[in-house]
């Protein structure tokens, strides 16, 4: 099993990571949910394909359909994971 490093639960037991907002240059975001219609990911899945979120949950971190919240591209890739700070509980 793989804890995820936001919320300490186990990714593929948990529906929806606890961390809902991300710091990107000193602006607060709301991280997008997972609607199971992500484009070029997974479409139509109940469940993500890659961190098994539930359709309206948020992703764990790491997940390769999860997209920034400050750009929309995919979160992994993008520039600004480099002015990421995540916030605690």
């Amino acid at each position: 099993m793989a804890k995820c490093f936001y919320c300490n639960q186990e990714m593929l037991e948990s529906d929806s990571c606890t961390i809902a907002q991300l710091e990107i240059a000193a602006e607060l975001f709301d991280r997008i949910k997972y609607d199971g219609e992500e484009f070029g990911f997974h479409p139509g899945g109940i469940r993500c394909g890659d961190c098994n979120v539930t359709i309206g949950s948020v992703h764990h971190p790491g997940c390769e359909v999860e997209r920034c919240p400050k750009c929309s591209y995919q979160l992994t890739g993008c520039s600004c994971l480099y002015e990421m700070i995540i916030p605690k509980d």
